[in-house]
């Protein structure tokens, strides 16, 4: 497993535009970065923003807030 370790970041993005986004985010980040993709989101359809379209990392984007 590959999170344990200090230095490597992961991430599994949950829509295609947060695929795209985590992707360029990644690739532009200075430390190394992961970017996980399930096997569901090969054929899940969503819009993809055009253009400049970049995730931060490290900062989460609540999809559903949880029961408190």
């Amino acid at each position: 497993m590959v999170v344990p370790h200090p230095g490597p970041q992961s991430r599994g993005p949950a829509t295609p535009a947060d695929a795209k986004g985590l992707l360029k985010s990644a690739i532009r980040d200075n430390n190394p970065v992961i970017v996980l993709e399930g096997e569901m989101l090969y054929n899940l359809k969503g819009e993809v923003p055009e253009g400049e379209h970049i995730v931060p990392i490290g900062r989460a984007d609540v999809k559903r807030p949880g029961a408190t």
